[in-house]
C-alpha cells in the first residue's frame, strides 16, 4: 500500500518539483496539494493523507501553526516540515508544534525519500480508554 502524501508550499514551481522527486519512488503517492496552512487543513481532513510534506514560511497560517493544528484534530496523520530555514529554533518550534520530521531545502530525492519512509514507520500512539 502506497504512503499517501499531501504536498503544502505556497510557490508551486517548488510543489512540482518536489511532486519530480516523490514520483521516482513506487511506494510514494501525492494525494493533494496546498499553498497554505488554511487549505492544508482542509486537505487533510478529506483526503486523510499519512505525511503532510509542508513548508514553514507561507502567508496566512504557516506551516509550523497548521502542523500544531493538524497534529492535535489528526494524530494519525504525520507532519514533516520542508524549508530553508535550517537554525536550531526552526527545528526545535517544528517539534515542539508535532512535526515528525524536517528536511532543509535544498535536498536530494534519496534525502526526502528516506525521512518520508522513517517518519511513516513511527508509530503513532493513541490514548488508550479503560473502563473500570
Amino acid at each position: 500500500m502506497p504512503i499517501k502524501i499531501l504536498l503544502v508550499d505556497d510557490i508551486k514551481e517548488t510543489r512540482d518539483n518536489v511532486k519530480r522527486l516523490l514520483s521516482l519512488d513506487e511506494e510514494l503517492v501525492v494525494i493533494g496539494e496546498a499553498a497554505d496552512g488554511e487549505s492544508a487543513l482542509r486537505q487533510v481532513e478529506k483526503l486523510k493523507p499519512d505525511i503532510v510534506l509542508m513548508d514553514i514560511n507561507m502567508p496566512g497560517i504557516n506551516g509550523i501553526a497548521a502542523c500544531q493544528m493538524i497534529t492535535r484534530r489528526f494524530p494519525q496523520t504525520k507532519t514533516i516540515m520542508m524549508t530553508v530555514q535550517g537554525g536550531d529554533k526552526y527545528i526545535q518550534k517544528a517539534f515542539q508544534a508535532g512535526a515528525k520530521g524536517y528536511v532543509i531545502k535544498p535536498f536530494t530525492s534519496k534525502e526526502l525519500i528516506d525521512t518520508i519512509k522513517e517518519v511513516n514507520l513511527l508509530l503513532t500512539w493513541e490514548p488508550i480508554r479503560v473502563n473500570m
